[in-house]
């Protein structure tokens, strides 16, 4: 006989569990759609917020428009003088009495405009480098209110050298002869004249070239005397 022995309740076996199943499931759905989204009530409200803000600053601007008061009569003088003079210093008077004024935006886009057409024909004359393109950038320049102190300087240096060369243009065309042509572009070869000396050099040249053929022939004294 098998004798049937009961074990102690600390002894007994645990009950048999089921492990869980650790196998990996294939999802067919992209990885755009398995990122969480934005909820329905945002998708919903932004577009309104968007056109909320929109039109907030169309009223805005609107009212700056439509509410903005008017220039005085003193004002709108004062703005008559400056845009018919047309120049920094102008504009910057008008800018110190009005600050805020009715065309204190206007008046600052000028100031810098013209500012700005100023560097740009300065640095054209200073490729040119010649006392005419100074001279050309001063008379439009000079009143604007920019500083064309060093333009000045290079005016007056190059006045100068434009003087003396003129002086030796007139001596050598006088002269007109190749000595004289050819030394006058020995020293101011860079000059404005420099070009005239030397077609009227190539004249001489030319001139030399086409010159008869004199032969001098020695006279017989005649037995008459």
């Amino acid at each position: 006989k098998v004798s049937e022995t009961t074990l102690p309740p600390h002894e007994a076996p645990e009950p048999s569990r089921e492990l869980p199943s650790f196998t990996a499931e294939v999802s067919e759905t992209p990885p755009e759609a398995a990122s969480p989204s934005a909820p329905p009530w945002f998708r919903r409200t932004l577009p309104l917020a968007l056109v909320l803000a929109a039109a907030i600053m169309l009223a805005g601007g609107s009212w700056w428009i439509l509410r903005r008061p008017a220039p005085t009569a003193q004002e709108q003088k004062a703005w008559n003088i400056a845009s018919r003079e047309g120049v920094i210093p102008a504009y910057q008077g008008y800018l110190g009495t009005w600050p805020r004024g009715f065309y204190s935006g206007q008046a600052t886009a000028r100031i810098v405009a013209l500012k700005n057409e100023a560097e740009d024909a300065y640095a054209k004359a200073k490729a040119t480098n010649t006392a005419a393109a100074y001279q050309s950038f001063l008379a439009t320049y000079a009143r604007q209110g920019i500083e064309v102190r060093d333009a000045r300087a290079a005016y007056d240096t190059l006045n100068v050298e434009e003087a003396k060369a003129k002086a030796a243009y007139d001596t050598a065309t006088s002269s007109h002869t190749r000595d004289a042509y050819e030394s006058f572009l020995a020293n101011f070869g860079k000059s404005t004249y420099a070009a005239d000396a030397r077609q009227k050099l190539a004249a001489c040249h030319s001139e030399t070239r086409n010159l008869p053929i004199v032969k001098n022939t020695p006279l017989a004294q005649s037995a008459s005397g």
